[in-house]
């Protein structure tokens, strides 16, 4: 039986990526921060958003509301 996931928007797994890219953060921290409990999810969002650039966070913020 596979274990229950998360169902994050890409707009908040781009955003994992983003930190973890930048160095700010290591991915156990960001596990933590989002909640994410897949060991393998933030590689896979890696590959998923290879070559995307980043969005800025005010543009990000316009678009949600």
């Amino acid at each position: 039986m596979r274990a229950k996931v998360n169902l994050l928007p890409d707009e908040i797994k781009f955003e994992v990526v983003q930190e973890y890219l930048s160095g700010g953060f290591i991915q156990k921290e960001l596990m933590a921060k989002y909640n994410i409990l897949g060991k393998q999810c933030i590689n896979n969002w890696i590959r998923k958003f290879e070559g995307c650039k980043p969005i800025p966070k005010l543009l990000m913020t316009k678009n949600s509301n």
